[in-house]
């Protein structure tokens, strides 16, 4: 898998995990730290998810944190692997990292412990800005996919990605985030969970973007912006 990205530069030779990987002229090397957002209550769910998150539920035997955390192992370029989760399912992560053995697995807390309080992707994203420093790969931590990550990654030229998937129906495209597609295959319209969807082409909740774009976010809400 490449970790490159498009731009100027030299040929040179990285090291990474003991295996050599050649920048080609005309790239950049690429670093992604990845955001799996964890703090939501799963209030939809309730009671299954009143004392266990969403991304903890097991799936064939397994919680579905693990399953995004696969896909993630299969690209080398990555940096920083946080999971964004709230005060009440703080124990529960920790403690599932502690098996899971990777030690690369952080987990920061964000300070809310109901619905109520709960911060969303929006504001949790913001309140993370200080902890990144390279480009930023952000996964719902309730996604159960069964693609590679890796075309995705492969695509990024350090302009946002959304993965996006088309479920050709309009009434199940009324539970999820809807994405109007223009010119140049550009987001023009995005609403979640819309009474009268414009299309079926839902988000999947998988964002790739630069990390100036968490400074955007920072002005977003400083000017008023929706705090989900």
């Amino acid at each position: 898998m490449k970790c490159w990205g498009k731009s100027a530069g030299r040929l040179s030779k990285l090291r990474l995990n003991n295996e050599f990987v050649l920048e080609a002229r005309g790239t950049y090397w690429l670093r992604l730290d990845v955001i799996i957002l964890a703090g939501g209550y799963g209030k939809r769910l309730w009671p299954m998810t009143l004392n266990v998150a969403k991304p903890l539920l097991p799936v064939c035997g397994k919680p579905v944190i693990e399953y995004i955390v696969e896909k993630l192992n299969e690209i080398r370029c990555l940096g920083r692997l946080i999971i964004s989760t709230n005060l009440r399912f703080e124990d529960d992560f920790k403690r599932w990292v502690e098996l899971y053995g990777d030690a690369r697995l952080e987990v920061i807390v964000e300070e809310t412990r109901s619905e109520e309080e709960k911060l969303g992707a929006v504001r949790a994203l913001s309140k993370l800005s200080r902890e990144i420093e390279n480009d930023v790969l952000v996964i719902a931590g309730d996604n159960l996919f069964t693609g590679s990550l890796r075309p995705m990654v492969e695509k990024y030229s350090g302009e946002t990605i959304i993965g996006l998937y088309d479920v050709r129906d309009v009434e199940l495209a009324k539970l999820y985030g809807v994405v109007q597609i223009g010119e140049g295959a550009r987001i023009i319209d995005f609403v979640e969970k819309p009474e009268k969807p414009a299309s079926t082409l839902i988000s999947t909740g998988i964002y790739i973007f630069p990390r100036r774009i968490l400074n955007m976010i920072e002005q977003y809400l400083c000017e008023g912006g929706w705090r989900r």
